[in-house]
């Protein structure tokens, strides 16, 4: 059995103490005569550490994962049989062509070590093959929160999407990045059937890794929708634990639910490893938007960037121009030509010009219709407009409808009005504004 580190000094009370007896701890019977009982009570104490239930999953006493091969106490799984289980298993033997626990819970291993001081040789030497080609191939030097704005014509994505995005460099010195990010599939359009399987039944749950660029490809091009990139502020130690942990949910069997377990919900506990504080804030009913103002609140967010699709950021730019200069700009893509900019435009006018004239004809390559020629026509028209050193300056849009700033998806309100020649209290609760 392996040995643990523990602080000296505390007591437990004997009812406290036969309860852990009962749970089957080790010598949790011997510690009721036995004064030195200081390790019975930090396990008490890490079992209800909001941590360890983000690393499980877990409100309070519900599981949102399920799976045997990610919880180890189940069928009559709790937050202190699991701790248990866990760290028994650690000390397991080794077994030929069977993934040891120090291997499939690396993230777990890494939490408890740093919780009780447990050097790595007082445990089995196990070769964590596939564990470290996962570091060598999706490597986590950097780590984002990134949300995918709603999409109000697709079911499943009406509220926007959050996940994370990992970037480093391989061995190679090459940038590679991954998302990570959680899902399901809609089987039916049959809406009665649908929504019984969204909030009652579940749907099964998809944990994916996959190309970064793909994925941002899909939601910028293909579904026209707004990127936002979370630079977040973490410690190397908080890094490796979130890394880590994505590992522990490769191959996971879950249950998809709308309104308590979603890609917001995952994500949520995911960024939780770093800032545990935000299991205790923790709502019932949490959206994308939600884990975005969660994490700017507990000061989780470091910077933020705006990536937007050429048909918002089109939109955008018209909000900052007159109607007449956007249609002037609008004709002179289609017809081909270069936009002349009149003596009365000011600086800032033939900014946002020329700005708009860029994204048109961007937007336009993307949905196939321009053909070499034109294109090649309407790049030259760019290179003739851009004459003055004011058109190169940037135009800064990530404050522009920022998330951080968008009112909560839910939403509750007290109103009193009054309707033939009556007066009258309104209360409303709105669970979702979109």
């Amino acid at each position: 059995m392996s040995t643990f580190s523990s602080k000296k000094g505390s007591t437990l009370p004997l009812l406290f103490v036969a309860l852990l007896a009962i749970l089957g701890w080790p010598n949790a019977s011997k510690a009721i005569s036995d004064p030195n009982t200081d390790l019975l009570v930090r396990y008490a104490e890490l079992a209800n550490l909001p941590a360890w239930s983000a690393l499980l999953h877990a409100d309070e006493f519900e599981f949102h994962i399920k799976d045997p091969h990610f919880l180890l106490s189940l069928p009559n799984a709790s937050l202190a049989k699991e701790l248990k289980s866990t760290i028994e298993a650690f000390s397991l033997p080794v077994v030929t062509n069977k993934t040891h626990p120090i291997c499939r819970f690396p993230a777990r291993f890494l939490w408890l070590s740093s919780q009780l001081g447990w050097q790595r040789r007082d445990f089995p030497h196990v070769d964590c093959h596939e564990f470290t080609q996962y570091l060598q191939k999706a490597p986590a030097d950097g780590i984002k929160l990134v949300f995918a704005s709603e999409n109000v014509l697709l079911a499943s994505s009406m509220m926007g999407h959050a996940f994370l995005k990992r970037e480093g460099h391989d061995e190679n010195g090459k940038l590679l990045e991954h998302s990570a990010s959680y899902f399901t599939l809609l089987d039916t359009l049959n809406l009665p059937k649908l929504a019984y399987k969204i909030f009652v039944s579940g749907m099964p749950g998809l944990f994916a890794l996959n190309p970064y660029q793909a994925q941002k490809t899909r939601y910028l091009i293909d579904e026209k929708r707004n990127i936002w990139e979370y630079a977040l502020n973490i410690t190397e130690a908080e890094k490796q634990l979130i890394h880590a942990h994505i590992w522990e949910l490769k191959g996971v069997q879950s249950q998809y639910f709308f309104t308590s377990y979603n890609c917001a919900t995952f994500t949520y506990y995911l960024l939780a490893l770093a800032k545990p504080a935000m299991m205790v804030e923790k709502s019932k009913w949490i959206s994308p938007l939600d884990v975005v103002k969660e994490s700017f609140r507990v000061g989780l967010i470091s910077q933020s960037e705006l990536i937007p699709s050429k048909r918002w950021e089109i939109k955008m730019l018209n909000d900052q121009m007159t109607q007449d200069l956007s249609k002037q700009v609008r004709l002179s893509v289609l017809e081909r030509k270069p936009m002349e900019f009149s003596k009365s435009y000011t600086s800032e006018q033939r900014q946002f010009a020329l700005k708009l004239y860029r994204t048109f004809v961007a937007y336009l390559g993307e949905n196939g219709e321009l053909n070499t020629v034109d294109a090649s026509t309407l790049q030259s028209n760019i290179a003739l407009m851009n004459d003055g050193p004011n058109e190169t300056l940037p135009i800064d849009v990530s404050a522009y409808k920022s998330p951080t700033k968008t009112p909560s998806d839910s939403q509750i309100a007290i109103a009193t009005g009054k309707a033939q020649s009556q007066s009258f209290l309104e209360f409303r609760y709105l669970t979702a504004s979109h």
